[in-house]
């Protein structure tokens, strides 16, 4: 099983939860995290380059990046994308949809 989950400590959290609830199988489970909030920002087609380009240049426009933070971000960025679809190409893909 894949859990993508948005912050390194919440990946440390989930496996401990799922040991706590006697999951042996975690070893067989793939942890990814991502550096960024999608809750704000568009996040359209982020699995392609526009997607991508559309998000960072968002961003570049709505981020001071005095500390140029945006060139980590785009690094960090495409190595979890890479680690991901390195993963889920050798399994099958299930999307839930809430209504």
């Amino acid at each position: 099983m894949i859990h993508i989950l948005f912050s390194i400590s919440s990946v440390y959290f989930l496996k401990a939860a799922l040991e706590d609830l006697g999951t042996n199988k975690i070893e067989n489970d793939s942890f990814f995290s991502f550096w960024d909030m999608f809750s704000v920002g568009p996040i359209w087609r982020l699995h392609e380059e526009i997607g991508k380009e559309s998000r960072f240049n968002w961003l570049k426009h709505m981020m001071n990046d005095q500390y140029e933070d945006l060139h980590e971000y785009k690094i960090r960025f495409q190595q979890t994308n890479d680690q991901i679809y390195s993963r889920t190409r050798k399994e099958k893909i299930y999307h839930f949809r809430y209504k």
